[in-house]
């Protein structure tokens, strides 16, 4: 591949950002350019797998995880509710990042229409099954009065809206069987 010379100024704390930067492979400001370049290019032009998606997606998240990550082990302290939250949110964003396929997103043909209909309705049952795996994890930390958490009582607190719309619906459902 062609290579074009290229000169830019940039502020000193630009400088010295780009000097501390720690990516892998790239110690010197050119080779942190270029890693920044082929990153936003990546960015632009989308995932293209749902692993490559969740690992997109955790490195956007990854700093606040870790600080908190090193908060607890300061603090000897864990939030399961935290941790299910980091996890959920990576995989979620993955679906969306890799959704639709890019050649059945921009057709317009009669026959692709439908498919895009079966591939959002797949899409949003993959986010329903995602999402309701997240909700079944919260509930269990609500099984007991105290749940690994910061606050052990942060869940059961919580927990009596969702139980009564859990009556309501169950009673709703229980009316239909019987007509």
């Amino acid at each position: 591949m062609k290579t074009v010379t290229m000169s830019v100024r940039v502020s000193a704390e630009d400088a010295a950002f780009i000097a501390g930067l720690d990516i892998p492979g790239a110690s010197t400001p050119s080779d942190k350019l270029r890693s920044i370049i082929i990153e936003a290019r990546e960015r632009r032009e989308g995932a293209q797998d749902f692993g490559d998606a969740v690992r997109r997606a955790e490195d956007l998240i990854q700093r606040g995880r870790s600080r908190v990550r090193d908060l607890e082990h300061r603090h000897r302290v864990h939030s399961e509710l935290v941790s299910l939250t980091g996890d959920w949110l990576g995989e979620a964003a993955a679906l969306l990042m890799t959704f639709p396929p890019e050649d059945h997103a921009r057709s317009a043909k009669p026959a692709a229409a439908q498919e895009q209909r079966k591939e959002l309705a797949e899409l949003e049952r993959r986010l329903a099954d995602k999402l309701f795996a997240l909700i079944e994890s919260v509930l269990r930390l609500g099984v007991t009065r105290q749940c690994r958490c910061y606050d052990g009582n942060v869940v059961a607190d919580r927990l009596g809206p969702s139980l009564e719309i859990a009556r309501l619906i169950e009673a709703a459902t229980t009316k239909a069987k019987e007509a």
